[in-house]
Protein backbone atom coordinates (compact mmCIF):
# COMPACT_ATOMS: atom_id res chain seq x y z
CA UNK A 1 0.00 0.00 0.00
CA UNK A 2 1.01 3.32 -1.18
CA UNK A 3 1.14 6.42 1.09
CA UNK A 4 0.92 9.79 -0.69
CA UNK A 5 1.51 13.13 0.98
CA UNK A 6 -1.45 15.44 -0.10
CA UNK A 7 -0.06 18.81 -0.07
CA UNK A 8 -3.02 20.56 -1.22
CA UNK A 9 -4.93 20.14 2.41
CA UNK A 10 -2.14 22.56 3.78
CA UNK A 11 -3.50 25.05 1.23
CA UNK A 12 -7.21 24.54 3.59
CA UNK A 13 -7.53 27.97 5.15
CA UNK A 14 -8.79 25.73 7.88
CA UNK A 15 -4.57 25.52 8.89
CA UNK A 16 -4.94 29.42 9.61
CA UNK A 17 -7.45 29.31 11.72
CA UNK A 18 -5.73 26.57 14.03
CA UNK A 19 -2.52 28.15 13.73
CA UNK A 20 -4.08 31.68 15.12
CA UNK A 21 -5.81 29.81 17.93
CA UNK A 22 -2.54 28.08 18.57
CA UNK A 23 -1.03 31.71 18.71
CA UNK A 24 -3.85 32.64 21.43
CA UNK A 25 -3.05 30.01 23.47
CA UNK A 26 0.96 31.05 22.96
CA UNK A 27 0.03 34.78 23.89
CA UNK A 28 -2.11 33.09 26.94
CA UNK A 29 0.77 31.11 28.39
CA UNK A 30 3.30 33.99 27.37
CA UNK A 31 1.23 36.63 29.63
CA UNK A 32 1.26 34.15 32.58
CA UNK A 33 4.82 33.45 32.75
CA UNK A 34 5.49 36.98 32.71
CA UNK A 35 2.78 38.07 35.20
CA UNK A 36 1.90 35.35 36.84
CA UNK A 37 -2.23 36.36 36.76
CA UNK A 38 -4.44 34.22 34.66
CA UNK A 39 -6.85 36.81 34.20
CA UNK A 40 -4.60 39.06 32.84
CA UNK A 41 -3.15 36.58 30.64
CA UNK A 42 -6.55 35.31 29.81
CA UNK A 43 -7.88 39.18 28.65
CA UNK A 44 -4.71 40.07 26.83
CA UNK A 45 -5.06 36.85 24.93
CA UNK A 46 -8.65 37.60 24.27
CA UNK A 47 -7.80 40.82 23.10
CA UNK A 48 -4.89 39.28 20.58
CA UNK A 49 -7.73 36.48 19.46
CA UNK A 50 -10.18 39.17 18.21
CA UNK A 51 -8.51 42.53 17.28
CA UNK A 52 -9.17 42.94 13.46
CA UNK A 53 -6.11 43.44 12.87
CA UNK A 54 -5.29 39.92 12.73
CA UNK A 55 -8.22 39.28 10.20
CA UNK A 56 -5.70 39.68 7.20
CA UNK A 57 -3.56 36.93 8.48
CA UNK A 58 -6.23 34.22 9.27
CA UNK A 59 -8.36 35.01 5.85
CA UNK A 60 -5.46 35.03 3.56
CA UNK A 61 -3.45 31.58 2.75
CA UNK A 62 -0.74 34.21 1.39
CA UNK A 63 -0.36 35.49 4.48
CA UNK A 64 0.05 31.88 7.00
CA UNK A 65 3.93 33.02 7.20
CA UNK A 66 2.72 36.10 9.85
CA UNK A 67 0.85 33.23 11.82
CA UNK A 68 3.84 31.22 12.08
CA UNK A 69 6.56 33.45 12.72
CA UNK A 70 4.21 34.88 15.80
CA UNK A 71 3.72 30.77 16.47
CA UNK A 72 7.40 30.32 17.17
CA UNK A 73 8.32 33.50 17.89
CA UNK A 74 6.17 32.91 21.10
CA UNK A 75 7.32 29.94 21.50
CA UNK A 76 10.87 31.38 21.96
CA UNK A 77 9.99 34.05 24.36
CA UNK A 78 7.97 31.07 26.54
CA UNK A 79 11.06 28.74 26.42
CA UNK A 80 13.50 32.06 27.19
CA UNK A 81 11.32 32.72 29.45
CA UNK A 82 11.46 29.11 31.65
CA UNK A 83 14.98 29.41 31.43
CA UNK A 84 15.47 32.67 32.91
CA UNK A 85 13.55 30.24 35.73
CA UNK A 86 15.62 28.69 38.34
CA UNK A 87 14.63 24.95 36.64
CA UNK A 88 16.74 21.94 36.87
CA UNK A 89 18.02 21.35 33.14
CA UNK A 90 17.35 25.14 32.24
CA UNK A 91 19.95 24.88 29.12
CA UNK A 92 18.02 22.73 26.97
CA UNK A 93 15.22 25.81 27.52
CA UNK A 94 17.89 27.83 26.30
CA UNK A 95 18.60 26.06 23.05
CA UNK A 96 14.65 25.19 22.55
CA UNK A 97 14.61 29.39 22.25
CA UNK A 98 17.46 29.16 19.87
CA UNK A 99 15.88 26.71 18.15
CA UNK A 100 12.45 28.45 17.69
CA UNK A 101 13.78 31.87 16.99
CA UNK A 102 15.58 30.00 13.36
CA UNK A 103 12.11 28.63 12.88
CA UNK A 104 11.12 31.76 13.05
CA UNK A 105 13.75 33.17 10.92
CA UNK A 106 13.12 30.49 8.77
CA UNK A 107 9.61 31.64 8.19
CA UNK A 108 10.08 35.36 8.16
CA UNK A 109 12.68 37.70 8.68
CA UNK A 110 10.54 40.12 10.45
CA UNK A 111 11.76 37.75 14.02
CA UNK A 112 14.87 39.73 13.74
CA UNK A 113 14.03 41.98 16.33
CA UNK A 114 13.63 38.63 19.37
CA UNK A 115 17.22 39.24 20.79
CA UNK A 116 16.23 42.50 21.70
CA UNK A 117 13.08 41.87 22.81
CA UNK A 118 13.97 38.98 24.71
CA UNK A 119 16.76 42.50 26.37
CA UNK A 120 13.55 44.27 27.09
CA UNK A 121 11.98 41.43 28.92
CA UNK A 122 15.68 41.25 31.10
CA UNK A 123 14.95 44.61 31.67
CA UNK A 124 11.66 44.43 32.85
CA UNK A 125 9.67 42.40 34.04
CA UNK A 126 12.18 39.53 34.56
CA UNK A 127 14.78 42.45 36.28
CA UNK A 128 17.53 40.84 35.65
CA UNK A 129 19.48 42.85 33.21
CA UNK A 130 23.37 41.74 33.89
CA UNK A 131 26.45 41.50 31.87
CA UNK A 132 25.37 37.63 31.57
CA UNK A 133 22.43 38.43 30.13
CA UNK A 134 23.54 40.07 27.07
CA UNK A 135 26.42 37.57 26.76
CA UNK A 136 24.18 34.63 26.84
CA UNK A 137 22.37 36.51 23.80
CA UNK A 138 25.23 36.27 21.44
CA UNK A 139 24.20 33.34 20.06
CA UNK A 140 20.88 34.78 19.19
CA UNK A 141 22.55 37.64 17.62
CA UNK A 142 24.51 35.65 15.64
CA UNK A 143 22.03 34.14 13.98
CA UNK A 144 19.65 37.27 13.82
CA UNK A 145 23.17 39.02 11.49
CA UNK A 146 23.24 35.94 9.19
CA UNK A 147 19.51 35.62 8.28
CA UNK A 148 19.81 40.00 8.18
CA UNK A 149 22.58 39.89 5.92
CA UNK A 150 21.40 37.20 3.92
CA UNK A 151 17.70 38.82 3.77
CA UNK A 152 19.55 42.47 3.00
CA UNK A 153 21.49 41.00 -0.01
CA UNK A 154 18.33 39.03 -1.90
CA UNK A 155 16.31 41.92 -1.63
CA UNK A 156 18.99 44.42 -3.19
CA UNK A 157 19.36 41.49 -6.01
CA UNK A 158 15.88 41.87 -6.66
CA UNK A 159 15.45 45.77 -6.59
CA UNK A 160 18.02 46.51 -9.05
CA UNK A 161 16.40 44.17 -11.61
CA UNK A 162 17.15 45.76 -15.21
CA UNK A 163 14.10 46.62 -17.09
Amino acid sequence: MKIRLRLHCLQDPLWNLIFHISNVVLTIIFFYLLFRNMWVAALIGLLAGIHPVTVESVAWIVERKTLIVTFFSLLSLIFYITYTRKSPGKLKFFWSSWGMLLLALLSKPTAVSLPLLMLLLDWWPIKRINWKSFWEKIPFFILVFIFGFIAFFSQDSTVNIPE
